[in-house]
């Protein structure tokens, strides 16, 4: 039984500081001025900024976020060629910010080729984002900063804001339901056979008979 004690405690151990405190301070700043709404956007709608009726087929356009209210924001870090994408809703088909999920030019037929229109270097907010029931936070961090082809950037579970950066998009996502739980279920599976195992030696009459030997065996010091 001790050996997955002590499997949780290097589990525990292993993790590292979320985030630096400056360093924080300076994304949110950038993530805050993303995801502040304009009056009149409903919980789920998209906006950008600027306005896209402002920047609308735009060839280079400097400091531009995609926000979907309540869900997350990507801020891109060069300017975007936005050339052929003429209304909100034709970006909206390209870009797509679900809970948890960000993907942009999700169909993988077509694809685009990298430092092109939309697939450049990007950070991404995703918020309202929580552990789920049964998965300690520690451990949930710890798949949000395994993540490849991205760099995490910070998570702040109190209000649930996962930013991480990428060069370039595809489909991201927090993907713990299958990776985290899985890992839970094997180390618990684990320690129930140990524990099944000790029942049953405790159990049987021989077994008895020679743990209580055992027990009233005088010690002898090596």
């Amino acid at each position: 039984m001790r050996v997955f004690i002590r499997m949780f405690q290097l589990l525990r151990a292993s993790q590292e500081s979320v985030c630096k405190d400056d360093d924080n301070d300076m994304v949110s700043a950038k993530v805050g001025h993303a995801v502040a709404s304009p009056h009149g956007i409903a919980e789920g709608e998209y906006y950008t900024v600027p306005p896209f009726h402002n920047v609308a087929s735009v060839a280079s356009v400097p400091n531009f976020v995609i926000v979907r209210k309540g869900y997350g924001s990507i801020s891109f870090n060069e300017p975007v060629d936005l050339t052929g994408i003429s209304s909100l809703s034709s970006l909206q088909e390209i870009v797509k910010i679900s809970r948890g999920t960000v993907s942009v030019y999700p169909n993988e037929s077509e694809p685009i080729p990298l430092g092109t229109g939309l697939n450049i270097p990007a950070q991404v907010s995703l918020i309202n984002l929580f552990p789920p029931s049964g998965i300690e936070l520690q451990l949930y961090m710890k798949q949000l900063q395994s993540k490849s082809d991205m760099e995490f950037v910070f998570y702040r579970p109190d209000i649930g804001t996962w930013v991480f950066n990428v060069n370039h998009f595809s489909t991201y996502d927090v993907g713990y339901d299958r990776a985290v739980r899985s890992r839970y279920q094997q180390i618990l599976n684990l320690i129930l056979m140990d524990l099944n195992l000790q029942h049953q030696f405790r159990q049987h009459p021989l077994c008895r008979v020679r743990l209580s030997l055992l027990l009233h065996m005088p010690f002898v010091a090596p």
